[in-house]
């Protein structure tokens, strides 16, 4: 070595290395001597031109200096050259170890756009961010990144790392479809794909059951969404369903003794119904077309548009019976003869007839007691007029 400093700093890096054990300080350096110590010589008397002296001493100190220098110096030499075989032994191994490389944790980009992901600070000189596609989310707002790969934390190596991305849709939403009609567990089944996709409640509860004229009772009168209103994520749809139509009631009056045309054209106020097919003649001293019966009673309460029936009065049967009439006493031979029955204005019997045969005996038809009016030659014949009871 030129110097001892030089021989310092190469001991001093071999220290440093976890491969080498060794220990030393400067204190184990020795200074050089001006001049070398030599072993004295023996010169013959004949050389010196002395006379022999037999009895002169060595120097034993300059001995054991020479000897610790030597010791020293080849002890520096073992160590240097300890030291050049371990660095080249660390340099061999070093050419088959790659060299380290640098470790990233993955930051979050969740909740940025693509462009604040880009500029942040974990992000920028470090990761790539590559947009895959878009997803639908329902805790990221729309344009924003909703997924990522690697996932937050994550730790990575190597250069041009790549951050994978997905921007938000939104949340996802979709059209109520029509049940109408449908019975409550129907209406289930044929909501399942949509309750199944947006996780839907379904929502029947008798509070919202309502009267329908035009749904029948248990089917589905309407929902809430309506059909084709938009449904989300975990929507309640709320099934209205029928009760059938409201039942009201109206007090029937009495309609026994009026007459039949009069109360059917009244029933529609009475919120009651009467057809052709509910009214029955039955024979009867009560005027034609009196009712005698009705199906309801008077006085009680109905379901508005129950059907009334009722029996009404055909009238007396009618009877055929042989009258007989005293014709008047004339000079003429023959008489014209006209016999009416009641209120009819056509003659039931009209013949000209002799005078001699003194009576006149028809055949006539009526029922009950009717008012027979006779006619002689025109002439009402109140003598020959009377009630007759064809019964």
């Amino acid at each position: 070595y030129p110097s001892a400093d030089a021989l310092l700093e190469d001991l001093e890096a071999f220290r440093k290395d976890p491969n080498v054990a060794l220990d030393f300080d400067q204190s184990d350096l020795r200074a050089e001597l001006a001049d070398e110590p030599t072993r004295p010589l023996r010169l013959s008397d004949t050389q010196t031109g002395a006379a022999p002296d037999r009895k002169r001493p060595t120097e034993p100190n300059g001995e054991r200096r020479a000897e610790l220098r030597r010791t020293i110096l080849i002890g520096a030499a073992a160590l240097a050259a300890i030291a050049v075989v371990v660095l080249l032994f660390r340099t061999i191994l070093n050419s088959f170890t790659p060299p380290a490389v640098d470790q990233y944790q993955v930051p979050s980009v969740l909740g940025l756009t693509i462009e604040e992901a880009e500029s942040a600070e974990q992000v920028k000189d470090v990761f790539t961010i590559e947009e895959k596609g878009s997803v639908f989310s329902t805790e990221y707002p729309e344009g924003v990144i909703a997924e990522q790969n690697p996932a937050p934390k994550e730790t990575r190596k190597g250069n041009q790392l790549v951050i994978e991305v997905w921007t938000s849709l939104g949340e996802e939403r979709g059209e109520m479809i029509s049940v109408k009609g449908m019975t409550a567990a129907q209406a289930r089944i044929k909501l399942s794909t949509l309750i199944e996709k947006y996780h839907l409640t379904i929502v029947d509860d008798e509070e919202n059951y309502q009267f329908s004229d035009e749904v029948e009772e248990n089917g589905v009168i309407d929902t809430i969404p309506a059909p084709g209103e938009e449904i989300r994520e975990g929507d309640a749809v709320t099934l209205i369903v029928s009760k059938g139509p409201e039942i009201k009631y109206v007090p029937v009056p009495q309609f026994v003794g009026q007459k039949i045309d009069a109360v059917r054209s009244q029933l529609e106020t009475f919120k009651l119904v009467c057809t052709d097919a509910d009214v029955v003649t039955v024979e009867s001293r009560e005027p034609e077309g009196t009712i005698l019966w009705q199906s309801l009673e008077a006085s009680s309460q109905a379901e508005e548009g129950a059907t009334i029936r009722f029996r009404i009065s055909g009238g007396l049967a009618v009877e055929e019976m042989r009258v007989s009439f005293t014709l008047p006493d004339i000079e003429d031979p023959t008489v014209s003869v006209d016999i009416y029955v009641g209120d009819e204005t056509t003659p039931q019997y009209s013949e000209t007839v002799r005078v001699a045969d003194g009576l006149v005996s028809p055949t006539l038809r009526g029922s009950g007691i009717q008012m027979v009016r006779v006619y002689f030659n025109g002439q009402y014949s109140e003598k020959q007029s009377h009630e007759v009871q064809f019964n």
